[in-house]
């Protein structure tokens, strides 16, 4: 408890709140769900996840650098930290949710890679979010460890910064590569199956998605 006193009390209860999350989120990345969910035109699916998982990147941006950063600040209110807490795990279970989906949904052999490689993209994010959370708890259940490991001064009260860097996940390349390389495929049976024009479309406007997607994120840190 002494060990714990170096840390201010807001850092301590920031702790407390994100503890359950980061058990949450490593117990369902542990989870595999049924098949259960057949995909009539997976370039539509992929398209949706895609915009959902930056709308949902950009909300948490947001919480984390607009309320929880302040929230932390010495001298806010337990209260203003749960509250601000609350909202960025409104966006993890989002992602959690919408990677369920991913990983429920069935489709036609030839759309099964792209599946596998949006699948891999929420793992990959979650992954990074759960390396954040894993940190944050390290340095409140080990603070002199984790305030030496930042070359930061251990007597005294000291309130380290902890910044989630989330980097574009390797397999959106991938995703990339198979989008087009579908797309053309779809555009040499266009004549003999007008139908599948809307899948085309689709996959055209995943890869204008991805090309925004890809930029890279900086959460809980500065905007530049």
């Amino acid at each position: 408890m002494v060990e714990r006193s170096i840390l201010p009390s807001p850092v301590l209860t920031l702790g407390e709140a994100l503890r359950p999350i980061a058990g949450e989120v490593e117990a369902r990345l542990g989870q595999r769900s049924v098949r259960r969910q057949r995909l009539d035109n997976a370039g539509e699916f992929l398209t949706r996840h895609l915009r959902g998982i930056e709308e949902e990147v950009e909300a948490l941006v947001d919480v984390i650098d607009r309320e929880l950063g302040p929230a932390v600040a010495a001298g806010t209110h337990d209260a203003d930290i749960w509250r601000a807490v609350a909202r960025a795990e409104v966006r993890i279970e989002r992602l959690l949710d919408n990677r369920d989906e991913v990983w429920s949904a069935d489709c036609d052999a030839a759309d099964a890679q792209g599946l596998r490689l949006l699948a891999a993209v929420y793992r990959n994010l979650l992954r990074q979010i759960l390396a954040w959370l894993n940190e944050i708890l390290e340095l409140v259940d080990h603070p002199l460890a984790g305030l030496r490991r930042r070359g930061l001064a251990t007597r005294g009260k000291v309130t380290p910064r902890i910044e989630l860097r989330v980097e574009p996940p390797p397999e959106l390349d991938s995703l990339t590569r198979w989008a087009d390389q579908r797309a053309d495929e779809l555009e040499d049976l266009w004549d003999e199956e007008a139908e599948r024009s809307r899948s085309r479309s689709d996959l055209g406007a995943l890869a204008l998605v991805l090309g925004a997607f890809g930029l890279g994120w900086l959460l809980g840190g500065d905007d530049e």
